[in-house]
């Protein structure tokens, strides 16, 4: 704990409220559909539950056997079901709530005795929420009224984002704050790839760099893989046998793609079964293959190499739209054959690309580099020391 939470922690801000019996030394974090231990909610969660003892943190998993599992690695005490009583009347007792995505319990004016504050997940490259143009007419009311109302403060990392965040999500823009992400701060520690990929995938191939392909998910089509129509496995195989390579493939979360078809002995699945979260696994990507994902955009600080197949672009375009100007932000080639993108991997493996460019956009859309957890644990404990009765 540091000495500015250890201060505010003396100064008594974290008595239980009287006005509904809320706690605030009661902070519930949850993430996608609360079925999910991911993004910024569980890098938060962990920094809080080993650092701040004074706080109790509990952590949404409405899916049994993920909890179950979660239970055994981190404590049975700390995970808890809101689509049960029991859980739902520990969220609601919570003076804080942590979100990456949703809420873990849902309803209006949630926020009234309670600080409710979306820590996001990464920068909305293409639009999201109120500024998605697939978006229905209802489905944005519901949105304003389930989300807009109930959000305290929603996190972004820059100043030159607040604006966009205020606007995509409806809020005034007092309510963005700038932090760097939680999850990030796993970009600084060291990760020995070579002992992970060992225990993961067994014997592979002698390779002396790693390349991951991360491409986003498509609402309603499949994502396509290597989509050249000249693409050969073959080809590909002996193209990463003489650079000394390999490839990590990780498709979306929400993306049925059968892989066995793709996979190699130098192209190896890598989704979440292998690899909760592929963020503290980044810092031991030599290079990042990617479309619209705003993974890239996390990549750009270890300012490292990176392709991109846009291959739908036109489409994608129409059906979500960009909050950027998607040539200026992608910060690589963009081949449009196989050949083309045989040439493009090998200069990225010789470390041959604009390293002026990426530097820029991540000046633009980063603001610093400290440790985000600990800031902003201190600015929720000020924030709650004020909501005390």
């Amino acid at each position: 704990m540091n000495d500015k939470i250890a201060g505010l922690l003396k100064s008594g801000s974290l008595k239980r409220k009287l006005k509904n019996d809320i706690r605030n030394d009661l902070w519930v974090f949850s993430s996608t559909d609360n079925r999910a231990f991911n993004y910024n909610s569980s890098y938060l969660f962990l920094y809080v539950k080993d650092n701040i003892p004074e706080v109790t943190p509990r952590y949404v998993i409405n899916d049994e056997a993920l909890r179950k599992q979660l239970s055994v690695e981190y404590g049975e005490e700390y995970f808890i079901d809101t689509s049960g009583q029991e859980g739902m009347r520990t969220a609601l007792e919570a003076g804080v709530w942590f979100t990456s995505a949703g809420l873990p319990v849902y309803g209006f004016d949630l926020s009234d005795s309670r600080l409710v504050i979306n820590l996001w997940h990464g920068i909305p490259l293409k639009k999201i929420a109120l500024k998605d143009p697939a978006e229905s007419r209802l489905q944005k009311l519901y949105f304003r009224k389930i989300f807009s109302k109930n959000y305290s403060y929603i996190f972004t990392t820059a100043p030159s984002l607040i604006p966009l965040m205020a606007e995509s999500f409806g809020v005034p823009e007092d309510k963005i704050r700038v932090f760097n992400e939680p999850r990030l701060d796993a970009l600084k520690r060291n990760f020995d790839r070579d002992a992970f990929i060992g225990v993961k995938y067994g014997s592979v191939p002698e390779y002396e760099k790693v390349i991951l392909y991360a491409p986003t998910h498509r609402d309603g089509d499949r994502v396509r893989l290597f989509p050249f129509e000249d693409y050969d496995r073959d080809r590909m195989e002996a193209f990463l046998e003489e650079k000394k390579a390999i490839i990590l493939v990780r498709t979306h979360s929400y993306e049925k793609l059968e892989l066995k078809q793709y996979m190699g002995k130098r192209i190896l699945p890598f989704n979440e079964d292998v690899a909760r979260d592929v963020t503290e696994c980044l810092s031991g990507v030599d290079a990042l293959i990617t479309d619209y994902s705003s993974i890239y955009l996390e990549y750009l600080l270890l300012e490292r190499p990176m392709v991109f197949l846009p291959y739908d672009l036109e489409d994608y375009t129409a059906r979500h739209g960009f909050n950027f100007d998607y040539d200026k932000a992608a910060p690589g080639e963009k081949p449009a054959s196989f050949d083309e993108f045989c040439g493009a991997l090998g200069r990225a493996l010789l470390g041959d690309f604009d390293r002026e460019r990426i530097k820029k956009l991540k000046e633009y859309f980063y603001s610093g580099t400290g440790a985000s957890c600990p800031a902003i644990c201190e600015f929720v404990i000020e924030k709650i020391g004020g909501l005390e009765k």
